[in-house]
């Protein structure tokens, strides 16, 4: 069983990141992981200008369990891979 706690973060950018993005505030979040006393993390931070789904519902979906969006599967292979739970 695996143990997910997270914590929320926006980064101001200086400037346009790109001709699409302006000067938003970045929303992201850490994830921390914890196979059996084997700890791991990550780094979500999506673009919902591009179609990914935003970090409030991201966050929502991991607090019921469910990680059918990419970013979320991509996160925990990363955690588990940063762990040594492999």
């Amino acid at each position: 069983m695996v143990k997910l706690s997270y914590s929320p973060y926006e980064l101001q950018p200086k400037s346009a990141l790109n001709a699409v993005t302006e000067n938003q505030v970045r929303k992201g979040f850490l994830v921390r992981c914890d196979w059996q006393g084997q700890i791991g993390f990550a780094d979500v931070c999506s673009w919902p200008v591009f179609g990914d789904p935003t970090r409030d519902e991201l966050i929502e979906d991991l607090k019921k369990g469910r990680i059918d969006p990419p970013l979320l599967q991509q996160a925990l292979w990363f955690c588990r891979r940063t762990s040594g739970f492999d």
